[in-house]
């Protein structure tokens, strides 16, 4: 049933960048996953290949699947990420998301939906509504990538790229890159996208104890092979359903471009224009 979801809602998509519901295009051979001899050798590729990313920019496709409800939603739209990394403690990464197509039951409208990390506070914003909401998510003076902790955002961005940080929340392995997309309920395009970005998927199982195990019981990301960047995660919650995400990123164009300056701006609209407007400080101090 799982999978039957998840073919019905991806066999449906048109018209988006590089859409499954494109033009089947010919498979080409499947590359060996040994080219990288151990989960090591990947994770210490793809953060060295990190190191001189600071923002990118990306086509976004979401699906979530509720298998309980037998439910599809598809949203897709533009993703921003930048990138500070100061020479001690981890990267400060703020992230921009705007979500500008919604799908659901073969029905397909415009929306206007955002949500913005800016290292501090978390907005989410329905343009179409007016509704403004806003949490601090990282404690007063502490500087926290928030992507680390799932539970803090409304959905999981794969971009925890830095070794030791996956090694402690998951144990990984290294898997054909058609793993877990090969059955026959599964639709040949997408067995076709990762195969065309020469993906190389890293199945990871979040340990008990960590933010990852709460929310996920099983994550699976794919990797281009040549540029070592996202494209494509599924992440399977503890009920079953899930986040099916593909990034569309053209690296001579995506990668260390110019970003606008309110990218990443929560500013508080003015609520005597019409905007529902809500706040909450961290743990609920006022703000």
């Amino acid at each position: 049933m799982m999978h039957a979801l998840i073919a019905t809602t991806l066999i449906g998509i048109a018209g988006q960048p590089g859409a499954l519901g494109s033009p089947e295009p010919e498979l080409p051979a499947e590359t060996a996953t040994t080219n990288f001899e151990t989960v090591g050798d990947l994770l210490d590729a793809i953060e060295a290949s990190d190191a001189d990313i600071h923002t990118l920019r990306a086509q976004i496709q979401h699906i979530t699947v509720n298998t309980l409800a037998d439910d599809r939603q598809l949203r897709s739209g533009e993703l921003a990420v930048k990138t500070d990394r100061p020479e001690d403690g981890p990267p400060d990464r703020a992230f921009a998301i705007r979500f500008t197509r919604f799908a659901a039951n073969d029905a397909l409208r415009d929306i206007d939906r955002r949500y913005i990390f800016d290292g501090t506070w978390l907005a989410e914003i329905d343009v179409d509504e007016r509704v403004f909401s806003k949490y601090r998510i990282v404690p007063p003076g502490e500087h926290l990538d928030a992507l680390e902790d799932p539970s803090s955002a409304p959905f999981w961005l794969p971009l925890d790229r830095e070794r030791e940080r996956i090694e402690r929340i998951a144990e990984s392995e290294l898997v054909a890159p058609t793993d877990w997309v090969d059955g026959e309920e599964m639709p040949e395009k997408l067995r076709a996208f990762v195969s065309l970005t020469d993906a190389v998927q890293l199945h990871l199982k979040p340990r008990v104890g960590t933010g990852y195990a709460e929310r996920w019981d099983d994550v699976r990301l794919w990797f281009d092979r040549e540029t070592l960047l996202p494209v494509m995660y599924v992440a399977v919650d503890h009920s079953g359903d899930q986040q099916i995400t593909q990034l569309f990123i053209d690296p001579e164009k995506d990668i260390n471009a110019p970003l606008p300056e309110l990218t990443f701006s929560t500013a508080t609209p003015d609520a005597a224009a019409g905007w529902d407007v809500q706040i909450q400080d961290y743990r609920g101090v006022a703000p």
